[in-house]
Parts: C-alpha cells; structure tokens; sequence
C-alpha cells in the first residue's frame, strides 16, 4: 500500500523547484519549510523523498534548485530534516550526481559543497555520521572540495553604528511616550487634529529625525484656525478676514436664500476629525528573510544568527536596524546582513 500511495509533497517541491523559475522563489520555499516543520518527522521524511526525486530530473535548473531547497530545508527545519538529509538515500542520491558524468559541471559543483558543508555541521552528531562517511569516501577518491570561505560582512563604522544605535534608542523612547500621550492632541478639539494628523497615526513613530520633535505639529493648527477660508464659499457677503461661525447667527436675518449653505459649512468636517482619532499602529506584516553572513551580537538585545540562517521579520520601524525572530529568540538585527 505504501508504495502505491502518492506523496502529498511532490507538487509543492515540483513547483518550488520548477525549471522555467528564474531564481529561487523565496515564499514558496519558506512557506515549504512552514509545512514541513508543522507535520514533524512525517513531513520530514515525504519532502527528502520529493526532493531526491528532482535530483534525478535530467535538468540542470531542476537540480540546481533541488539543492538548495534541500539547504534550506536543512537550516530551517533542524534535526528532523537532517536526519533525512543524512540517510543512507539521500547521500547515495548525492553520490550519484557527482560522479554522473552527463550532469553539469555548476550541478557537481553545487552538490560537493553541500557535501562538504553537511559534513562539518553533522561532524558532532553520531546519528548522521554517514554524511561524514560520504564525504571522506570522495575525498579519497580524489574528488576535489573547494575550501570553505566565508564571505566577509561588510564594514560598519564604529561612529556610524553607535550613532545608528542612539537614533534607534530615541525612535523607541519617543515611541513608548508617543502611546500614553497620543490623546493630548486629539483633546484640543479642531486645531489639534487638524495638525496633529489624526488621519495618519502611525506618523508619529517614523525613524525619520523630523519626528522627533513631537511639540512641533501643535503650532501649525493655530494659524490655520485664525483665518480659516470660509469666505470662499460665500457669493455676494464674501470678504477676506470674514469670521467663521461666531457672527452668522446675527446676519442670517439680512441673508438671502444662500445663507444655509454658509453657517453649515464650519460643522462638517472639524468635529468628525476630532471625535474619530486612530491613534493604534497597524501591527507589521511578518516576513522572513536569510543571513547573508554570521551576526555575533554585541550589546544586549540584538539577535545572532549564523549565514544562511531564516529569520522572521516582525518590525520594520527602523531602515537599517529589523527586529526579528529566530528558534525561539526576539531581537534587533543590521538589515546589510541579510537578503
């Protein structure tokens, strides 16, 4: 019966792994590994399978991504996926592609690295030793293993990242005092809402240095409630500096049939603004993205990770600096780290 059943996980990798994809499609794969991380040692066990599958298709775009979803697989859905990965079909598949002498030079290459690579992050566990075993076996069979060089992070200045620090140390601050204190200016009535920005609440807590200066936007309302443009909707009685609502009341007897339109003008918008504030933030869409390079934290509050690494995204509030999570751990990270 097992072998007539069909692999629930065969589609998705033969979507995941297509050969007209330009490049490797990033949500497919993650959300891939979602699944298999879900379904435990079952899922584990279909999608190897799925994937030794495509290692066999004759081409090389095929194999190429089969690979690395293989390594991501592997780095995202931990000892389940490795003990798989490490099994003695899996590597046999592995074997075979390198020494197939029809496949592409790019494929070989590919694979031997992952050798290579699997074999020196197993090399501590016993239980998938034979990934070790493959690797010493085609080394002595003169099997050539690029040495492993990690690309080098880039260069942050000490002043430029303590500096970054400090602004993000500020945007924080001022967003913890901006959630207590929101509703002071939406308590002014029309000049605090007309200014503040009620309509854009989530203004407030932008990295930009403008925002810091909360105070700020209050002086604006008041020049524009001074000398509002209400005689622009007047015809005959119209003329500059004509008040708003406070002396209608006492020309609407000499006023002609075009006189409720003008005391109804000033009670339209103002008092809507006022009673309707959205102060809440709208909660950021999670994402997911990979380490380029290893990140070693150096004060407290960041997230390390090491390359390769797929980190979930829940803030974006700062351009430079993300807030992410990763096996169970929450903190801030460089985005020049990660792709």
């Amino acid at each position: 019966m097992l072998r007539g059943s069909v692999n629930p996980y065969d589609e998705l990798v033969a979507k995941t792994t297509d050969e007209n994809l330009t490049e490797e499609n990033w949500e497919l794969i993650l959300n891939l590994c979602d699944k298999v991380t879900d379904e435990g040692p079952n899922g584990a066990r279909n999608v190897i399978a799925a994937v030794l599958k495509r290692l066999s298709h004759r081409n090389p775009n095929v194999q190429l991504y089969s690979l690395g979803l293989a390594e991501s697989l592997s780095k995202c859905c931990g000892i389940e996926v490795n003990r798989e990965i490490a099994s003695r079909s899996f590597t046999t598949g592995l074997e075979r592609l390198v020494t197939d002498r029809t496949a592409h030079d790019k494929v070989k290459k590919r694979a031997r690295a992952l050798i290579q690579q699997w074999s020196g992050e197993f090399h501590e566990d016993p239980t998938l030793g034979i990934m070790e075993e493959l690797y010493q076996s085609m080394k002595a069979k003169n099997y050539r293993f690029d040495p492993v060089i990690d690309a080098s992070p880039p260069e942050v200045d000490d002043t430029i990242r303590r500096q970054e620090e400090e602004e993000l140390q500020r945007v924080l601050e001022f967003a913890m005092h901006d959630k207590g204190g929101r509703n002071k200016w939406y308590s002014g009535g029309y000049t605090a809402a007309g200014g503040v920005g009620s309509s854009k609440p989530g203004t407030s807590a932008a990295p930009s240095t403008s925002s810091f200066a909360a105070p700020a936007p209050a002086s604006k309302p008041q020049k524009s409630a001074t000398a509002p443009s209400y005689g622009s909707s007047t015809h005959q009685h119209s003329a500059p500096g004509y008040p708003p609502a406070a002396s209608q009341p006492k020309r609407e007897p000499e006023r002609k049939t075009t006189a409720p339109t003008v005391t109804a003008a000033p009670t339209v918008a103002p008092p809507a603004a006022s009673t309707s504030p959205k102060p809440a933030i709208g909660e950021p869409v999670a994402t997911r993205v990979r380490a380029l390079h290893t990140f070693v934290p150096t004060e407290l509050g960041e997230l390390a990770f090491e390359k390769g690494d797929i980190i979930r995204v829940v803030d974006r509030n700062y351009k430079d600096w993300w807030r992410g999570q990763l096996k169970g751990k929450t903190g801030v990270f460089p985005v020049n780290y990660v792709v």
